[in-house]
């Protein structure tokens, strides 16, 4: 019987593989997971490195760091001395560009990518890959959403008369800093400041206690502006996901990050916050210091100002003022006419490297 092996450590490539995992599953296939969720990795490396080594296929996620891609790095290595055929999924703008990658692009076998501009780009770096515009899976969901905006208000605590902002973070304890405060400082200058409620997510992948962000909770302007750090956990014990915080919210603050683009799905006001020690972090990560949703225009950069931040809420607040963000959101990500498009197209590839 075929046998597959998928490695990712990141929350939205392993939200990726579960699916396909279900998929070639269901085909028949057996399939050996090492999904992180965003934490590491449960299994030993030689486990994950005995599944590798018996398998017909290996399918890696692209983590958004050398430490954090350890698994997969590890993984495809040991494909390639064991003569198993390899290949990767960039799942957003300039994954496929990671530094960290770059020995292993040569004899990568596939890749696939969120839109034929990635493939482009990708098909410039894996020579010798077969580049799939397969499109991003997770980007699919929130068009069939059917979650209960009125019942998560209620879990939530929500009046009728209070707006939302969600606020999504990383791993980085600085770079979340500096996103909570600007928030914080921005909400507060507001002059319906009394309206706003702040949830703050923490990325599952966030080794920081939740203590290390309380004291921008409870700073001056704390006392001004309701907020609430929500862990993963938290969320989860209400029965909800961050796309019910994503359909619910009135406007989304994020960085560099695929809720971001969920919001855009769900034609919600999106503002992308860039601290110094953000967009460094991103060019890290992408090898660019510009996020491709802003020059999009489906979502509005600001950059490490507080004020500048203030000002970008009001305008998309404003009458008539999310009307050309939401226009280029349509235009860009349109509806998908059928669910599970993108994981089918994976999943042929990957059944003929199978077969």
């Amino acid at each position: 019987m075929a046998k597959a092996t998928l490695v990712a450590r990141d929350l939205a490539p392993s939200r990726t593989l579960d699916l396909v995992k279900a998929d070639l599953s269901a085909k028949g296939v057996t399939v050996s997971a090492y999904l992180g969720h965003g934490k590491p990795l449960a299994s030993s490396a030689e486990q994950v490195s005995v599944d590798v080594r018996n398998s017909q296929c290996l399918f890696l996620g692209m983590s958004c760091s050398s430490d954090l891609a350890k698994e997969e790095i590890a993984s495809a290595k040991e494909a390639i001395v064991a003569g198993v055929p390899y290949g990767f999924y960039a799942d957003t703008f300039g994954t496929s560009s990671r530094a960290w990658f770059e020995p292993l692009r040569e004899k990568a076998r596939f890749v696939f990518v969120m839109s034929e501009e990635e493939a482009k780009a990708t098909r410039r770096l894996f020579p010798n890959a077969e580049v799939v515009a397969s499109g991003n899976p997770v980007l699919e969901e929130p068009f069939f959403f059917s979650g209960s905006p009125a019942e998560t208000r209620r879990l939530l605590s929500m009046s009728a008369e209070d707006l939302l902002l969600y606020c999504t973070a990383g791993k980085d304890l600085e770079v979340n800093r500096a996103h909570f405060s600007a928030v914080m400082q921005a909400v507060s200058r507001l002059e319906d400041w009394r309206r706003w409620k702040i949830f703050f997510m923490l990325h599952p992948g966030d080794q920081n206690s939740p203590t290390a962000y309380q004291d921008i909770l409870s700073g001056d302007e704390g006392e001004r502006v309701v907020a609430r750090l929500m862990p993963a956990q938290d969320l989860k014990a209400m029965g909800l996901k961050s796309l019910d915080m994503i359909a619910v919210c009135d406007l989304m603050v994020a960085a560099v990050s695929t809720a971001g683009i969920e919001a855009a799905c769900l034609r919600k006001p999106v503002i992308d916050f860039f601290s110094p020690a953000g967009l460094k972090r991103m060019k890290e990560q992408t090898g660019s210091d510009v996020w491709p949703p802003c020059e999009f225009g489906i979502s509005r950069p600001v950059m490490g100002d507080s004020i500048e931040l203030s000002r970008a809420i009001q305008d998309l607040m404003a009458p008539g003022g999310f009307n050309a963000m939401r226009a280029r959101q349509k235009a860009c990500f349109p509806a998908p006419k059928e669910r599970g498009a993108a994981v089918r197209i994976m999943t042929e590839v990957l059944t003929k490297l199978l077969s």
